[in-house]
């Protein structure tokens, strides 16, 4: 997801694609528990940061929160490894999942390279929806239909600290 925002980023900064030599951010790749890149875009430095898991994601937001860090973009994985290793993929065995993300991640990057639409600005069934539905970015249709919120529900599990 990172990079595919880094790339549309580079897009609407610039008014032009990276090369395909500069497609791949490598820094951000990978099961590492926080991985973090400054990636400039013209004279303008965009620090971006991933963590794969929740309790990665709070040692980040926790530095996040106390200023310690700064970033532009943060993509949280619950899975180690992201969506590439969750429910509905095929199961693995714990001795061989580690392995089995790695192949798949393997598998998908090899997959982007060889595809003829490598940016979400060009590809061609989103822009008919935006032109169909949705008129343009941040539309008041594309932000309702999204656009999200995230509002503190755990009163719902019944945590009296929060009603």
């Amino acid at each position: 997801m990172l990079e595919a925002a880094l790339r549309t980023a580079y897009y609407y900064l610039t008014g032009k694609n990276l090369s395909k030599e500069e497609l791949v951010f490598n820094e951000v790749r990978g099961m590492e528990g926080i991985k973090k890149a400054s990636v400039l875009i013209d004279n303008l430095e965009i620090k971006v940061a991933v963590a794969n898991g929740m309790k990665n994601a709070k040692i980040l937001l926790d530095k996040i929160k106390s200023g310690e860090v700064t970033y532009h973009f943060v993509e949280v994985m619950k899975c180690l490894g992201g969506c590439i290793a969750g429910g509905g993929q095929p199961k693995s065995t714990l001795l061989n999942l580690n392995k089995t993300k790695l192949a798949r991640m393997n598998g998908i990057y090899k997959e982007d390279e060889k595809a003829k639409v490598r940016f979400c600005h060009e590809n061609p069934e989103i822009k008919e929806i935006y032109k169909d539905f949705l008129e343009h970015s941040n539309s008041p249709k594309a932000k309702e239909l999204l656009h999200t919120t995230y509002q503190d529900k755990s009163y719902l599990l019944g945590d009296e600290k929060h009603e």
